[in-house]
């Protein structure tokens, strides 16, 4: 979700019920699927943009407490 702004539609339904029930009320739900990624992309994804992402916010955070603090 972070990376591509999509969201599954069980996990749309479980986290935004309210939302999922606006859509499929009023008939805008097979307007707002997209294709799923693919298999490729999620993997890599997965591979390298969460240690990337965590590991510099993990450095930014130990920078700001040794240095950024005064």
């Amino acid at each position: 979700m972070i990376f591509t702004s999509r969201m599954g539609l069980k996990e749309l339904e479980h986290d935004r019920p309210e939302l999922y029930r606006e859509l499929v009320e009023s008939g805008e739900l097979e307007q707002t699927l997209v294709d799923p990624d693919t298999p490729l992309f999620s993997r890599a994804a997965r591979a390298f943009g969460a240690p990337i992402v965590g590991c510099t916010l993990t450095a930014l955070i130990v920078y700001a407490m040794l240095f950024a603090y005064r």
